[in-house]
This record gives C-alpha cells, sequence and structure tokens, in this order.
C-alpha cells in the first residue's frame, strides 16, 4: 500500500448545511467574529467528510512511527497487527482526542472560510507527529494492556495556515490557537489572547511542519512548500502579514447573549495588535460529535 499524501485536504462539502454561520467584521476589517452554530438534524451527513479530512490530519504521524520502525504497509512483507501506529489516534484518552478535535477544526475553517480578507488559506500539515508523549503512551497500553491515559497538551502553535502568491512564496501567516470544551470556561479563552498575543511574526514551529512535510510521497510538492517555509524561516522580511485566530469550540449556548466570545471588540487579554480572528463553534454535543469522527477514522 502506498502512503496517502496529506498536502491537500479534502474539501468538507456539506460544512456549510451542518454549521450555520454568522459574522460580524469590525475595525475597518482588523477584527472579525465567526459564529459557527450546529445544525443537528445535519450532522449525519456530514459525519463522512470530517472523518476524511480528520485521517488526512493524523497520518503524517503514522507514517512518522512506521517509518523509524522500518514498517512497510505491504501485508507480504509485515503482519498489520504489528503495525505501531495501530490504535492511533482512536485509542488516546477522549480528552486529548477532543484536544486534537479542535486543532483540526482551526484548520478546517482556515481552509473553507474566507478569513481576514482572504479564501486561499491552506494548511499542509498538522503537527500531531511531534506528541511524543501521546504515543508514548499508546506504546505503553501495546505492551501492558492497559487503557491509554490523558497525556499533556502538545506546545507550541495549535495550527498554522499560510497564504503563498502566484510563485509559491508565503506571503502571510495566520497563527490558530484552538480549545475544545464540552462546557464554556472564560478562562482557556483568556488563555488562548494570551498566548496568541506572542509577538514573533514566524511560528516556532515552523521547523516542526518542515519534519512532518517530508514524510509525504507528493515530492514535488512537498519540496515547493519546505522550500517556501525555508525561505519564511531565513527572510523573515518578505512576510507581509501575520494574522492570528482563536478557535473557541463549545457544547454549550449562552442565553442572555448570542456569543460567549465579544462580536465587536478584541478580548481584552489579546495585546497582538495584528489583525485577529476569533471564531466560536457552538456544538449540541461535544463529545459525541468527538467519538463519531474518530469511530469512523478507525474505519477508514
Amino acid at each position: 500500500m502506498s502512503k496517502k499524501s496529506f498536502l491537500k485536504h479534502s474539501k468538507i462539502k456539506k460544512l456549510s448545511e451542518w454549521l450555520k454561520d454568522k459574522r460580524t467584521d469590525v475595525l475597518g476589517g482588523k477584527y472579525c467574529h465567526l459564529l459557527l452554530i450546529e445544525q443537528l438534524d445535519k450532522k449525519n451527513d456530514v459525519i463522512g467528510e470530517l472523518a476524511e479530512y480528520f485521517n488526512q490530519a493524523y497520518e503524517p504521524f503514522r507514517q512518522h512511527i512506521r517509518e523509524l520502525l522500518g514498517y512497510s504497509l505491504n501485508p507480504l512483507e509485515n503482519n498489520a497487527d504489528d503495525d505501531p501506529a495501530r490504535g492511533y489516534p482512536e485509542n488516546l484518552h477522549p480528552l486529548t482526542l477532543q484536544g486534537y478535535f479542535g486543532e483540526v477544526f482551526a484548520g478546517i475553517v482556515a481552509e473553507h472560510y474566507e478569513l481576514l480578507g482572504s479564501d486561499e488559506w491552506e494548511v499542509p500539515v498538522f503537527l500531531f507527529h511531534s506528541h511524543d508523549v501521546a504515543f508514548q503512551q499508546l506504546e505503553l497500553a501495546r505492551q501492558t494492556g492497559k487503557e491509554v491515559k490523558r497525556v499533556p497538551g502538545r506546545t507550541g502553535d495549535d495550527c498554522l495556515a499560510f497564504v503563498r502568491d502566484s510563485d509559491g512564496k508565503i506571503i502571510r501567516i495566520m497563527v490558530c490557537e484552538a480549545k475544545c470544551l464540552t462546557d464554556h470556561n472564560a478562562t482557556p479563552i483568556k488563555d488562548a489572547h494570551e498566548k496568541i498575543s506572542s509577538p514573533n511574526i514566524i511560528s516556532v514551529d515552523t521547523i516542526k511542519v518542515i519534519e512532518a512535510l517530508q514524510l509525504n510521497s507528493d515530492k514535488e510538492n512537498t519540496v515547493k512548500w519546505i522550500n517556501a517555509l525555508r525561505r519564511v524561516y531565513f527572510k523573515k522580511d518578505e512576510i507581509k502579514e501575520r494574522c492570528d485566530m482563536v478557535l473557541y469550540i463549545c457544547g454549550r449556548a449562552p442565553k442572555k447573549d448570542e456569543t460567549w466570545i465579544s462580536t465587536t471588540t478584541p478580548h481584552k487579554s489579546y495585546k497582538g495588535g495584528r489583525k485577529l480572528m476569533a471564531t466560536e463553534i457552538q456544538l449540541i454535543d461535544v463529545s459525541d460529535i468527538v467519538k463519531d469522527v474518530h469511530d469512523r477514522v478507525k474505519e477508514l
């Protein structure tokens, strides 16, 4: 079996039917709030497309582990039961998967909506391959039969999106911080805005993105992305703009107001001074959708 390409994610065609959107742009486009509200009767129609997108997001981690251990997907060479990536990600602790859900959804929003003046945002790869503690817990469970414990979240940025020009050069960066909760809590919203305020223009995870991209089988496209990212790293002055996005997924809608995050004013904890995107997703049952998606991923 050949490696899957994960540079181009599957478009989720029924996303807009499942999540009804309402957006507010203020301050001359410098602040935007996007509210996405779940239409429960449309969930079954979109779940398969979501699972395919998530499956592609997780693929670099699987390839990373298999290559390190010299495991081939060829059934004539290896037994599928020995696959070191078996059980990833579905066997991880539900709260770990919930965190991953938020990270991937930041990428979904970036690639499916017009954000901060552009509808050309691309997420070349997610960074699960660098979450070493998650694999350590999976490996422990594989050897001992014990349940996988909840693990600390991955450090660094949750998701990175880019806009490239006609020559393939990266001209805009969007750093995304995601929070995914079953119930409302104002503290994570505050924490996300504080973290996203970091003054660096180039993500601290740029090298990790390059590392993950090297696992891709689409070599021609991979080389283009890696060269563009290397250029960003060494020639920071070519970047026209860094933007920020905070994504907040919550399983409880507010009663008094329509949103948990202000639609007209950036959060008081945000000190970045850049264009800011606040995306708020109100789901009926966060745990249920997280489980449904990962159950489907297991089947792919």
